[in-house]
């Protein structure tokens, strides 16, 4: 291609002696990009109309001076592109330096399927959402290989198909592939047949019931094993499996600039070296999901790591670098923006220096990160993402999530899009994520942990640990009872990357009881690596977790291990705990118990928590459902000890005894007497 440009400069352009007497000097520097549309910009002092081309690859163009400088704005056809622009004047001849500009991505059009049920057919057809180049498209509409029957097509309609519906039940996959000039991209389109009932997943529909059977395993390969990497953790995944955790979710994997748990993102497109390569992250991923685990992975969308090239450009170039714009400089007043710290490079970050935010005004940076999320779910087959820090990004260009949601959805349908931010604001959920944090609403303390009454960097200050034992009531039941329009769509947690380990200011039984409320309320539960076997070392800290030599239950000294697993399973066992409605009780005389009860169906779990550090009763005449007949004959069942209910009478009442920081899942059972 520079041959080609060199050629016609060769015919177009003469020079005589010294006769330069200016030159022509590019305002900008080279660039990898990520638009097809472009401005250039450069200095052509002193020098006539009508006589400035620009050469871009193969075909040129005339340029307009002002005040002797140029601005052309240009479509980018190629991945790579050259320009340069000449003049000549009679016997004056001269030409720019090259200017090389990398579009960085195929730039091929992007298409929704969106599916339409009808009385006995089904229509799916084609949104375009994008199409750069302005192509004509060629479509082709596939029933997917592993469908219950194979749809068959019976007609055809603008952009779109018509199949008829299928007799058998299951899920179903339709392909839609898009064939255009620089690639071949396949969009999916998916839907579940239960008997006469249709239910459609993707962009514009609820998130797939995956999500709400969904429990979390969260850890860093940095920190996994003391051999680290991605194998050892692949050796560990029939531990994982064994506890109970269907989900996966790692940390970044990503290239980054310092050690440690990976969000200072150097490279979105490359994995981090020290974890492994990629032939052992596709091995992760078969092993997990061969043992029916999901994979999730930590993106940073928010900043970058000041160390990034595009940061590093702009400290380096200012105006004339491609990335000037690419980060956020501006004091807005967004929400959050009390939050704002400036560097000397006008950078802005939140709470971390050589963490600077991206500035999602700029097309390019939202289609830059776009890409970022479907490589790795197109190359690598990833279930989802957990979004750090995107209570940034929401607040300060919120409709980007909905965005996201469409382009992700419509490549895979049942993908899931947990976002750092407040899970009891319904913004996150109007703006495309399927889940969110169990967060308070304020917006002073950003990541302010519902159960927690006090930030402190050091200590854990929970309700759990209240000084005062008769205010931890009330902070789990504000907890807990309020917001429950979106109650099943929170992570739940004890521990998380950014906690102390939750033994460490408590102890192992208000740590065993607070697990168990985890896994009794609605949301989606989550489990911090080393959680299962009582590691104690800060998530900061790069001690190792696991020995690699021996199995996670081996390395368990306190006895978690089974209690984990038994919680797990006693969730996956009862419907009421997934997906089921809560309703709050309360006790006269006894405003210390929190308690509530699990309803789906014709199922009911009731459950009771003392948070004091002494004991207390609850009277069976105020438990909903408990029988009222002779104590001795109740059928109520203890499923955390699994033994039946023990009452004591107390004035000639049953009551249920509960031991200081005892839990109690109780159901209703039958037993011979």
């Amino acid at each position: 291609m520079i041959f080609n440009i060199q050629l016609i400069l060769t015919l177009f352009l003469f020079q005589q002696n010294d006769a330069i007497v200016s030159e022509i000097v590019w305002l900008k520097k080279d660039a990898v990009v990520w638009s097809v549309d472009q401005k250039i910009k450069g200095k052509a002092h002193g020098m006539k109309e009508g006589n400035l081309w620009l050469f871009h690859n193969s075909r040129s163009q005339p340029v307009e001076v002002e005040n002797g400088e140029f601005e052309v704005h240009v479509k980018l056809k190629e991945i790579h592109n050259t320009f340069v622009v000449a003049y000549n004047e009679k016997d004056m001849g001269m030409a720019s330096d090259t200017l090389f500009l990398t579009l960085a991505y195929k730039p091929v059009p992007v298409y929704k399927p969106v599916i339409r049920m009808g009385k006995d057919h089904i229509h799916i057809q084609a949104i375009e959402l994008e199409n750069p180049l302005s192509e004509t498209i060629d479509l082709e509409w596939l029933s997917a290989t592993g469908n219950p029957e194979t749809l068959e097509i019976i007609g055809t309609e603008d952009l779109g198909v018509i199949f008829k519906k299928p007799e058998k039940d299951g899920d179903y996959w339709i392909n839609l592939k898009s064939h255009s000039l620089h690639d071949t991209k396949t969009y999916k389109a998916m839907f579940r047949k239960t008997g006469k009932e249709y239910t459609v997943f993707g962009p514009d529909n609820p998130r797939h019931p995956w999500m709400d059977s969904a429990i979390l395993y969260q850890l860093s390969p940095y920190n996994f094993s003391a051999s680290g990497g991605l194998n050892a953790i692949t050796k560990k995944l029939p531990d994982i499996a064994a506890l109970g955790i269907n989900t996966l979710y790692l940390q970044p994997i990503f290239q980054s600039h310092r050690k440690g748990q990976g969000y200072d993102i150097v490279n979105y497109f490359k994995l981090n070296p020290a974890h492994g390569d990629e032939a052992e992250l596709r091995n992760l991923i078969q092993k997990a999901n061969e043992l029916g685990l999901r994979v999730l992975f930590d993106l940073v969308l928010n900043h970058s790591s000041i160390h990034h090239p595009y940061a590093k450009s702009r400290i380096a170039h200012g105006p004339l670098s491609h990335y000037n714009d690419f980060y956020h400089t501006t004091f807005d007043g967004a929400k959050y923006s009390s939050h704002y710290n400036a560097d000397e490079y006008g950078f802005i970050n939140y709470f971390w220096k050589d963490l600077v935010n991206l500035n999602y005004d700029n097309e390019e940076v939202q289609r830059w990160m776009l890409e970022a999320c479907k490589y790795w779910v197109e190359e690598f087959g990833i279930d989802g993402y957990r979004f750090d820090a995107i209570w940034g990004v929401m607040a300060r260009k919120p409709e980007f999530g909905l965005r996201l949601r469409n382009e992700l959805k419509s490549i895979k349908p049942d993908i899931f899009m947990l976002a750092e931010a407040k899970g009891r604001e319904p913004e996150v959920y109007q703006y495309g994520f399927d889940a969110a944090y169990d967060w308070t609403n304020d917006t002073l303390w950003v990541s302010q942990w519902s159960w927690e009454y006090e930030y402190n960097a050091s200590e854990s200050k929970t309700a759990f640990n209240h000084p005062d034992a008769g205010k931890r009531a009330a902070i789990l039941k504000a907890s807990l009872f309020s917001d429950l329009d979106h109650a099943n769509r929170i992570l739940r947690f004890t521990e998380n990357n950014d906690l102390p380990r939750f033994p460490v200011h408590h102890d192992l039984e208000r740590s065993k009881t607070a697990a168990a409320l985890v896994f009794s309320i609605p949301g989606i539960p989550m489990l911090y690596q080393g959680q299962e076997i009582g590691a104690l070392p800060h998530p900061y800290r790069s001690v190792p977790i696991f020995d690699q030599g021996s199995s996670i239950r081996s390395q368990d000294s306190v006895g978690v291990f089974a209690y984990y697993q038994q919680l797990i399973s006693k969730r996956k066992e009862y419907p009421a705990f997934q997906g089921g409605t809560l309703v709050p009780l309360e006790f006269k005389g006894n405003p210390e118990i929190v308690a509530f009860q699990r309803i789906a169906g014709d199922q009911m779990v009731t459950v009771i928590l003392n948070p004091a550090d002494k004991p207390a009763s609850v009277s069976t005449d105020e438990l909903p459902g408990f029988s009222k007949q002779d104590p001795k004959k109740q059928k109520w069942y203890n499923l955390l000890k699994d033994e039946r209910v023990k009452l004591i009478e107390d004035n000639g009442k049953a009551k249920i005894y509960l031991k200081p920081y005892e839990i109690m899942w109780l159901a209703h059972t039958t037993f011979e007497h």
